[in-house]
């Protein structure tokens, strides 16, 4: 025995490279007290908890107190049994355990041979009564017949109190299904679990690796009250558990599909887009078995999935552009009476040529062409080629006899996502002491989100190609029926690359823009604005790209000493954020604002003359000035240059908790735990890191702020019922304070270094 534990720490040290002790989130327990008829307490007896799908077992003894506690199950179906001599033996199947459930069952035994066997079945489903806990579970029938728009995880999480969706726009809730706000706390302050592994991107506040529906068994997810063996986050706990292979072959084969067939018309669109979403997908689980080679029933089980998804989606986006006259310079129609506020023009060169005669409409003597006929006006060779080229971006309008100033173009963009998600679970055991689980989740995603949606000019969109993976290997050790341990080693990866949708044309050579970027990632049009009209404007900061990789080493002790539970834990996550760039505006930026033939010539004016426009351009319905005016005499009110940024951060989290399960009572649990964090400071290869100490005043020093963070948790949970009715417990939680994400709070730069 000595030897074993001996051998065992050894390899936990080897693995972990830390003595960490972590309490498994998914893993729940059985409990309770065994009396005879008379109600006399039974200390000796024999109890066994099956698990009828896998064939796996674990067996303990009932105190001196006649209690009974056997933890560390996976969720699942399970047969309960008791034994003694002179007892009958009393056994009850198909009870079935939930995620991080800790379920109290009495038994009482009548005398008698204990080759007789009692047998319950179909019970009622059970109710965690051992914990103080506020959160809710999904089953596996909810998840499988519920309908849910798009067939994601996070949308099966909005039936709990407290959850809401992330709100729209947001970083997160922009991409990838979307995302969930959790009691008012931010999106990014949730964590996520998958078979008590981290599935958390620390580094970026999101989940990793999404898992089908199709392959998860059930999950909890807890919105307050946490036991000590949770943190990380102040939001909620999301606790997966994917589905397994069990002894008989189960398998699925499925497709969703939705298309513009089934829609109706938009009263205020020509006709149906086209639309067509498939998600479809298989899956297959049982034992690993070879035929005359190696027959894993009881032992082996594998569980695999791979769901797509392709989703094309037209919509129709509406834009105001350039009109066919305005695009040559005839700006005329602007000063339409029929136009709810029209638009004077300014001629800028009158700040040069005083005797240049300043056109004012109504005016004595006014001649046949003012400024708003611009092109036909000016000498020749005064409009600007380059301003010229770039109001040639846009599309000539295609919606006749459209109102003045409002929309006049139309057009379908695509939206397209095409998303690849993959599973793949073994679970092994051996003997009645060890298991084994080994699971890998891989999604793959490729979108187009187009620009001009619902309005602007299409064509300049986002494409998106991400990479997330997840992974992890658990071992279950049980050195007696009162000490387990539980050891893991997890890794996920958060990786992306967006780029703009036109991106590899190189307009700014193809228009003679001097100094203008040259890398190919940064190719594409400039940011455009032109007053008074939509602007052609790609996303501020594409390109992006980068990787997140978090590690973890666990380990579980779980030690049950008559009515208490021990467990002593620590969670170590090291968190590697490399090789990140951002191209802010990497195009450049060139904004046309109406002030060059607008404010900036009235505000050079004489009084008097100002008084004349004012009289025939009043405020109340007219302006000076048009953008694609400015920009046909070259000259822009801001033009920002891009730059670019990088980051590459490296920390690690140190997470350890103790918590004492006691049982006081039949009808009484008292838990208490305590929990302290410490996250290091984080760095960055490149020395571009920086913090802003509050206590100090001091900017400069990295990862200032404080990184130590401490909670105590306590709870009672009393069934005032009894035993058998838990649906009234009484729960008295006292919560500790959680603490801001690293990479995202207490890390923040004051300086910021960029580069080209």
């Amino acid at each position: 025995m000595r030897r074993t534990v001996r051998s065992y720490w050894i390899f936990v040290l080897l693995v972990g490279c830390a003595v960490s002790v972590w309490a498994q989130q998914s893993l729940g327990s059985f409990t309770g007290t065994v009396t005879d008829t008379t109600g006399a307490l039974v200390p000796g007896a024999t109890v066994t908890a099956l698990e009828m799908d896998k064939g796996f077992a674990r067996t303990t003894v009932t105190a001196a107190d006649g209690s009974y506690m056997i933890p560390d199950f996976s969720p699942g179906r399970y047969e309960l049994s008791v034994k003694k001599e002179g007892f009958k033996e009393y056994a009850e199947k198909d009870l079935t355990l939930t995620v991080d459930a800790h379920i109290s069952r009495n038994f009482q035994l009548e005398v008698g041979s204990v080759a007789t066997v009692d047998y319950v079945e179909g019970r009622p489903e059970l109710a965690s009564t051992e914990n103080a806990t506020v959160g809710t579970t999904v089953e596996q029938e909810k998840i499988s017949e519920l309908p849910y728009n798009g067939r994601h995880f996070l949308e099966t999480m909005l039936f709990t109190p407290g959850v809401v969706p992330g709100v729209q726009g947001s970083e997160l809730n922009n991409n990838r299904g979307g995302s969930i706000e959790v009691n008012g706390m931010r999106e990014d302050a949730n964590s996520y679990l998958l078979d008590g592994m981290s599935d958390t991107s620390i580094a970026v506040g999101t989940y990793s690796a999404t898992p089908p529906l199709d392959s998860i068994q059930e999950f909890q997810i807890e919105t307050g009250v946490y036991d000590a063996k949770f943190g990380n986050s102040a939001g909620g706990q999301v606790n997966m558990v994917t589905k397994s292979g069990t002894n008989t072959f189960h398998g699925s084969l499925y497709e969703y599909l939705r298309n513009n067939k089934l829609d109706s018309r938009n009263f205020f669109e020509p006709e149906v887009p086209p639309f067509h979403r498939n998600q479809y997908g298989a899956s297959a689980g049982g034992p690993l078995s070879m035929p005359g080679v190696y027959n894993g029933h009881d032992r082996t089980f594998y569980f695999m999935n791979f769901e797509g998804l392709r989703d094309n989606h037209s919509f129709f986006s509406r834009s105001h552009v350039p009109t066919l006259a305005e695009r040559g310079g005839d700006f005329a129609d602007l000063l339409d009476p029929s136009c709810p506020n029209t638009t004077l023009l300014l001629d800028p060169l009158v700040l040069f040529n005083p005797s240049a005669p300043l056109v004012i409409p109504g005016g004595p003597g006014e001649p046949a062409n003012n400024l708003n006929t611009l092109a036909s006006s000016l000498p020749s060779g005064t409009l600007d080629p380059v301003g010229s080229a770039l109001e040639q971006l846009y599309p000539k309008p295609n919606i006749a006899n459209a109102p003045c100033g409002q929309e006049n173009y139309q057009a379908q963009v695509q939206r397209f996502s095409d998303t690849n998600s993959y599973v793949g679970r073994f679970d092994h055991g051996w003997g009645d002491n060890d298991k084994l689980l080994f699971r890998y989740n891989l999604t793959t995603d490729s979108e187009l989100s187009p620009s001009g949606l619902p309005t602007g000019v299409p064509g300049y969109g986002i494409r998106r190609v991400d990479w997330f993976n997840a992974s992890g290997l658990n071992w279950t050790h049980a050195f007696s029926p009162t000490l387990l341990n539980v050891a893991k080693v997890a890794y996920n990866r958060w990786q992306y690359r967006w780029s703009n949708q036109d991106q590899g044309l190189n307009y700014s050579n193809l228009f003679g823009l001097a100094g203008a970027p040259q890398a190919l990632r940064d190719t594409g049009v400039p940011n455009l604005g032109f007053a008074g009209y939509d602007g052609i404007s790609p996303d501020t900061s594409v390109p992006q790209a980068g990787a997140v990789n978090t590690f973890q080493y666990a380990d579980t002790l779980t030690l049950v000493r008559g009515s208490h539970t021990w467990y002593f834990g620590a969670d170590i996550r090291p968190i590697r954020r490399g090789n990140f760039f951002e191209d802010i505006r990497a195009r450049d930026e060139y904004d046309f604002n109406g002030v060059v033939t607008g404010s900036a010539i009235f505000g050079a004016l004489p009084t008097s003359v100002q008084a004349q426009l004012l009289a025939a351009c009043p405020p109340a319905s007219c302006s000076f000035g048009n953008g694609v005016a400015d920009a046909l005499f070259g000259i822009p009110t801001a033009w920002v240059r891009g730059s670019s940024g990088y980051i590459s951060g490296t920390g690690t989290e140190y997470d350890y908790f103790a918590q004492d399960t006691w049982k006081a009572r039949r009808n009484l649990t008292v838990t208490l735990g305590l929990r302290y964090e410490f996250n290091s400071l984080v760095t960055d290869k490149y020395d571009h890191l920086g913090g802003f100490d509050f206590t100090t005043n001091v900017c400069g020093s990295p990862g200032a702020g404080n990184n130590r963070h401490g909670g105590r948790r306590a709870g009672r949970n009393v069934p005032p019922h009894g035993d058998d009715k838990p649906w009234g417990d009484v729960r008295k939680p006292r919560p500790s304070a959680a603490r801001p994400q690293q990479f995202r709070a207490s890390n923040r730069p004051c300086l910021v270094a960029l580069r080209r």
